[in-house]
């Protein structure tokens, strides 16, 4: 009985998150619309979007929809922090709150039979991890966009090795894996920025 009672609370829980993301993907993606002067981005962010949204509910995968829409806000942060309209501490906490939730529907939508003891502290480590590399990029003179492609690389780099490293899957060849392929984003990022960028 009580093994029903905590499936059917954290099945509960996953649907408040869906919800919440879904939110999230929406607002994040107004206020990318807002902030890109590129109609063809925003076309191509509109159909990115109602792909991920497909994944998310039909195949039932998750992450292209969190690292979607986890750039929308990036993007939408970082042209709200450089216009002046929003205090600091509250986009750190924008940031904190994001990545904390983010990470935390993702280990409940690999692994529901996780203890969440184990997630709180991974989550708060990597919220304060990509939140001091948006404080730092933030004073990088690059765009917007690259400066949001290097956080979500981050993101997806710390996330995966973590995550893999709480289902006890952790191996050296995916740990390879996730370093080539973060590098790989790394590097091209890095080489194809315009380092003169006026804010």
């Amino acid at each position: 009985m009580i093994t029903k009672i905590k499936s059917y609370l954290q099945l509960r829980q996953l649907t408040y998150l869906k919800i919440f993301l879904l939110l999230i993907l929406i607002s994040s993606l107004v206020g990318f619309w807002h902030f890109q002067p590129l109609s063809p981005l925003k076309i191509m962010s509109v159909i990115m979007a109602l792909l991920s949204v497909y994944f998310f509910f039909v195949l039932q995968r998750y992450d292209l929809l969190i690292l979607l829409s986890f750039y929308f806000s990036l993007f939408t942060l970082y042209n709200i922090y450089f216009s002046g309209l929003f205090y600091l501490w509250a986009q750190m906490l924008s940031i904190l709150a994001l990545v904390f939730i983010y990470y935390y529907f993702l280990i409940l939508s690999l692994d529901k039979t996780s203890p969440s003891g184990n997630l709180f502290p991974y989550a708060i480590l990597l919220s304060f991890l990509i939140l001091e590399i948006f404080l730092v990029l933030s004073f990088w003179p690059i765009n917007v966009e690259s400066k949001s492609i290097i956080i979500i690389t981050s993101f997806y780099l710390c996330w995966g090795l973590v995550s893999k490293s709480m289902l006890s899957t952790l191996t050296l060849r995916n740990s390879v894996s996730y370093l080539i392929l973060a590098g790989l984003v790394y590097l091209i990022s890095i080489a194809t920025i315009s380092w003169n960028y006026q804010l």
